[in-house]
């Protein structure tokens, strides 16, 4: 038997078997010999067969995953993109793996450096298949993330930039930095800077203050228990600074700087903490409330506001079968027609994300489990009148539906109705005048911006009447200005109307309606160029979903915005997207 053992043992060694330490107990060592895959078989070296041998965990024997570390390394050698010379110089240590099987520091060093040159799976493809698994369309988003993380692997070190992805709530900025260290095989680790106004939340308070602990990226290094996770740092568009507790903005940037993070010196621990091989990915609802500096070491990714058919395939694909799941129910106990998704999305959510969505859903299965339990029925069908009849009346404000735009002076405009959540809005703009003195009045709770904005307008319709169409029998020193803004409880700031407040005094003055299917968005010079403003994809969505014919645009907007625009969107023939230089283009399209 020693004989047998022996000549075993010279074949492990020069390679002829594979091998597979499976226990090690003082100097003894059990070994599992692979033969070959035609055979089948397996042959477990164990205390029956080596007398020596201390006893061998059989539990541990039978969860044992037989795989060998070198195989796997041969494997990846083979399937992954290294270069050659790094696949020569892998081999060479593999050799010496094997001629180490029995162990010692000779091995565990050389296996050391080859899982340190061959670091984790960072494969682009997987990681664009494990975005595409969770997150439907998003396809410029998911090309920016890949050529970054190219850019990233391409150097081999830290870039000097992080990932930002700025969006409306609800659009999967947190779980598409899981997606992307589910992909890399790191541990995953989430924390948010919102309302952190104290730099030692960053970098940790001194351990002589009671209930003192590390700062929050090196708790998270301590969560994860590796040096190399990637750790999602939510709203950092919300930190705040305080004079007397120091500026959490400049402690990041530290972290974020690759000269300093190396060393970052967190102030409880009183070392050198290395983050340089962390991959931060950082997630905004907006970006001019991020620091400049902090926002110069950024790589922003926009992420759009879901469309209603992505929200239709979303609700299909993802969010029913999930909430089924989880209630325990099938399909056929409880179906959503495409009708009743479409009236969930239309009528009682608006949001340009899914979270309201998810909850109306979650609202129906609710009910829906409730009357199952009590035994009033088995399964149900949900169509658009039983949305009705679990959820109620549709609870969406719908100021739009309550304008007469069938009058002079009122014109639809476009906004983006909050930044924090993102999405756009109809804005109603209305204009009339009445004898007086040449005054004008504005009203709407218009802050200082979008104020000026509308003076601005009213200048350039009085330098060009002729070309605007005012009459000569008006009289703008014996008439006084009235124009408003809908939704007066809700602030409203920016220069994007200033086209819209121009064509609704012109309408007023001209007594010209100006169509119902027609709504624009744009800045407006006292010379009437029309210029570049923000939000215009948000915008144009909430257009198109409104099922209007036209929108104006500035031209800047169109040659820079156009590529962003949903498909489903520019490919509807009846819905067109103008953009325009002047104002003039505009009035020539409306009102002659």
């Amino acid at each position: 038997m020693q004989t047998e053992l022996n000549c075993l043992f010279c074949k492990i060694i020069k390679g002829e078997e594979k091998a597979f330490i499976i226990a090690e107990n003082k100097g003894a060592t059990a070994i599992l010999d692979k033969f070959s895959e035609s055979d089948g078989h397996t042959l477990l070296i164990t205390k029956k067969h080596f007398p020596y041998i201390a006893e061998v965990d059989e539990e541990r024997l039978f969860e044992f995953n037989f795989e060998s570390k070198v195989d796997g390394y041969s494997s990846r050698l083979k399937s992954e993109p290294f270069p050659d010379y790094v696949k020569e110089r892998i081999k060479g240590e593999i050799e010496k793996i094997k001629k180490n099987f029995l162990g010692g520091s000779t091995k565990e060093n050389r296996e050391e450096y080859v899982e340190q040159a061959i670091p984790e799976n960072s494969n682009l493809k997987e990681i664009k298949q494990a975005l595409d698994k969770k997150h439907f369309g998003m396809e410029k988003v998911k090309k920016a993330i890949i050529r970054y993380l190219a850019a990233k692997k391409q150097a081999g070190k830290n870039l000097g930039k992080v990932i930002c992805l700025v969006g409306p709530a609800g659009t999967g900025k947190t779980t598409i930095a899981e997606s992307i260290a589910e992909a890399l095989g790191r541990p995953f680790d989430r924390i948010s800077l919102g309302g952190v106004h104290d730099e030692g939340e960053i970098r940790g308070h001194r351990s002589t203050y009671v209930s003192a602990k590390p700062g929050i990226i090196v708790r998270s290094c301590q969560k994860t228990k590796v040096k190399n996770p990637v750790i999602s740092v939510d709203e950092i568009d919300k930190m705040g600074k305080s004079e007397q507790h120091g500026d959490p903005a400049a402690a990041f940037l530290e972290i974020l700087d690759p000269e300093q993070n190396e060393k970052f010196s967190d102030h409880y621990i009183e070392l050198p903490v290395d983050l340089s091989q962390i991959l931060f990915i950082c997630t905004a609802n907006r970006t001019d409330t991020i620091p400049g500096p902090l926002r110069d070491r950024m790589e922003i990714i926009e992420i759009p506001p879901y469309t209603r058919n992505d929200k239709q395939v979303i609700v299909k694909e993802h969010l029913i079968p999930k909430l089924l799941k989880r209630y325990n129910l099938t399909k056929e106990q409880l179906n959503f027609e495409d009708s009743a998704i479409q009236e969930i999305i239309n009528h009682y959510t608006w949001e340009p994300g899914i979270r309201d969505l998810e909850r109306k859903l979650t609202d129906i299965i609710s009910g829906f489990s409730e009357k199952k339990i009590q035994g009033e029925l088995k399964d149900e069908n949900i169509t658009s009148t039983k949305v009705k009849e679990y959820l109620g009346k549709p609870n969406v404000p719908d100021l739009d539906t309550e304008v007469d735009y069938n009058k002079f002076g009122v014109v639809k405009g476009l906004s983006v109705y909050n930044p924090e959540i993102g999405g756009g809005s109809i804005l109603p703009i209305q204009a009339a005048y009445s004898s007086g003195d040449g005054k004008v009045i504005i009203t709407g709770n218009l802050k200082e911006t979008m104020e000026q904005s509308a003076n601005l307008a009213l200048n350039h319709i009085k330098f060009n009447r002729d070309k605007l169409g005012i009459p000569a029998t008006f009289d703008f020193k014996t008439n006084d200005i009235y124009i408003h803004a809908l939704q007066a409880s809700i602030p409203k700031d920016g220069p994007s109307a200033g086209i819209t407040f121009t064509t609704a005094i012109i309408s007023a003055i001209t007594n010209k309606v100006v169509p119902k299917g027609i709504a624009m968005t744009g800045e407006i010079s006292l010379l009437g160029e029309v210029l570049e403003i923000g939000g215009v994809v948000e915008k144009i969505n909430v257009a198109h979903r409104r099922g209007l014919k036209k929108v104006f645009i500035p031209q800047k907007n169109h040659d820079k915005d156009y590529d962003d625009i949903p498909d489903e969107i520019k490919n509807d023939n009846n819905f067109k997207i103008s953009g325009v230089k002047n104002y003039q283009e505009i009035y020539d399209d409306l009102f002659i």
